[in-house]
């Protein structure tokens, strides 16, 4: 029960703290519990209710179609003489009341697929689908389409550099070899060496280089 609608019956009751669920979230919210009585409109039958908790704020949306509207679309509404509410309501009477919710009588309605008009002790009720509207149905080949159409090209193979972290400089010199120095010679492709030094000076010596060469294995093996 939305307390604003305590307060205006001036009803009072013990407070407290409650663990409210919804669809996105778990919030604590303050309470209070009351006892009321709610009358059916058609025969004056009241009836009591116990324990009922409120809560600031209960967030609940007004009907989607009006009581007017409905009335238009299904003409079996008018013999009912339903009071015409198109507020958002301020109490929700759950299954721990299921004796004044439960169906004591059903009707159904003229259109195929229309609501089924419920008889319950508080009075009338309508329930089920109110508004004939044609649902879209969205055929996604066109995105998958999308999707995978370059699944199997050659740039989507392997792992992909992140080009948001700077170049080191071995991969800056790297790269600059492969945009200036490969090339395609008729029949494949030719790609220098990319850890070439073109400013290292080469050894004074064969043993040198056999020296430089072990020291540049081990660096790799690492």
């Amino acid at each position: 029960m939305d307390r604003s609608l305590a307060d205006e019956l001036q009803l009072s009751g013990p407070e407290g703290l409650m663990d409210m669920k919804t669809v996105t979230e778990v919030k604590t919210v303050e309470t209070m519990t009351v006892d009321l009585r709610i009358e059916n409109p058609e025969n004056g039958h009241k009836f009591k209710l116990k324990t009922v908790t409120c809560v600031r704020d209960l967030a609940l949306s007004p009907p989607a179609v009006s009581d007017k509207r409905l009335k238009t679309l299904y003409p079996e509404l008018q013999e009912l003489n339903l009071p015409e509410l198109n507020e958002a309501p301020k109490i929700l009477i759950g299954l721990d009341q299921a004796a004044l919710i439960a169906a004591r009588e059903v009707r159904r309605t003229s259109r195929k697929n229309g609501p089924l008009l419920q008889r319950t002790l508080l009075g009338w009720t309508v329930t089920g689908r109110v508004v004939m509207r044609h649902d879209t149905v969205k055929h996604p080949p066109e995105v998958n389409f999308l999707h995978t159409e370059d699944m199997w090209s050659t740039e989507q193979f392997g792992c992909k550099y992140d080009f948001e972290t700077p170049f080191s400089p071995e991969d800056r010199k790297a790269d600059n070899i492969l945009n200036s120095e490969v090339y395609h010679d008729g029949t494949r492709w030719v790609a220098p060496l990319l850890r070439r030094d073109r400013d290292e000076p080469f050894p004074p010596s064969r043993q040198m280089a056999q020296k430089r060469a072990k020291a540049f294995e081990k660096q790799m093996e690492k």
